[in-house]
């Protein structure tokens, strides 16, 4: 619609403009505009697409604390709604601090990269996993009660302590 109003806005203006020189309207005039509309069409997909890498944390992969309370609020009221289970699990990296001291940051990026696959990989498409902190991560687990909730809490703390990290000298967090 915004497109739509300033095409035709832009549109006017040149031919107004045009009009109170005395000249004649041109092609060359109206390709012009039309070239601006194109650029402002193309501008606008391009945020949109920068939105949605927003939405995605760039080092872990997944969802981004931007896009949290407005899938918080949808999908409670849908639980309250359904008076179905959900639950949530707060996942803290051990030690990270000392990672990034003793490793270097690129050391660190690793971890992260390499739990939030483990994350990633307990979730189900009907939940979400989030980038809480700088070495937290938080869950929203959908139709699971808390019993089922610490079960897959206990599978991931597992699955990260069993994992040798190879960049940082081939320890367990």
């Amino acid at each position: 619609a915004l497109v739509k109003r300033l095409k035709a806005k832009i549109g006017t203006e040149i031919i107004q403009n045009v009009l109170d020189e005395g000249y004649s309207v041109s092609h060359t005039f109206l390709k012009s505009s039309e070239f601006l509309v194109e650029e402002l069409e193309n501008t606008n997909n391009k945020l949109e697409t920068i939105q949605e890498t927003l939405a995605i944390d760039e080092t872990t992969g997944l969802l981004s604390r931007s896009t949290m309370n407005k899938i918080f609020l949808l999908e409670v009221q849908k639980q309250l709604q359904t008076k179905n289970d959900i639950s949530f699990l707060l996942i803290k990296i051990d030690f990270f601090t000392s990672v990034n001291h003793n490793h270097g940051y690129d050391a660190g990026d690793y971890l992260l990269e390499e739990i939030s696959k483990i994350v990633k990989n307990n979730l189900r498409s009907a939940d979400y996993g989030w980038r809480w902190s700088g070495y937290s991560y938080l869950t929203l687990l959908n139709n699971t009660n808390s019993d089922t909730a610490k079960a897959i809490a206990l599978r991931i703390k597992n699955q990260i302590a069993e994992k040798k990290y190879t960049n940082i000298g081939n320890k367990t967090v």
